[in-house]
C-alpha cells in the first residue's frame, strides 16, 4: 500500500509556512 508520506510533506509544506505567518514572532 501507498504510504501518504509525500502527502504529509506537502501538507507541512504548507501549514508551517502559514502557521508560522499567523503566529506574532513576540
Amino acid at each position: 500500500q501507498f504510504l501518504p508520506i509525500t502527502l504529509t510533506a506537502c501538507f507541512l509544506f504548507i501549514t508551517l509556512p502559514l502557521a508560522m505567518a499567523a503566529i506574532p514572532p513576540c
